[in-house]
């Protein structure tokens, strides 16, 4: 999933990495946006093992989105996680 960077971080392009569109642009939506790309990935592959990585704010959706039985492992770098969203 290719999710927007916000807050002066740069937006990396990488080839065939889209799962379809962004739909929200903060708070818990990108959650969302994780769960609908991991429906389409297991559509188009199949029951395949997932490690969801995120960045800031990605690092939270991927927490938030971790217990999908097929994520198996959340490597969340600096994840953006105030006391109220826990």
């Amino acid at each position: 999933m290719a999710a927007p960077a916000s807050g002066g971080h740069p937006r990396p392009e990488v080839p065939g990495s889209r799962l379809g569109p962004i739909r929200s642009r903060g708070g818990s939506g990108h959650a969302r946006d994780a769960r609908r790309a991991l429906g389409e990935l297991a559509r188009r592959a199949g029951d395949v093992p997932v490690v969801l990585v995120g960045h800031s704010m990605g690092g939270r959706a991927a927490l938030r989105a971790a217990d999908a039985p097929q994520v198996r492992a959340v490597p969340a770098l600096a994840p953006w996680c105030p006391d109220a969203s826990r």
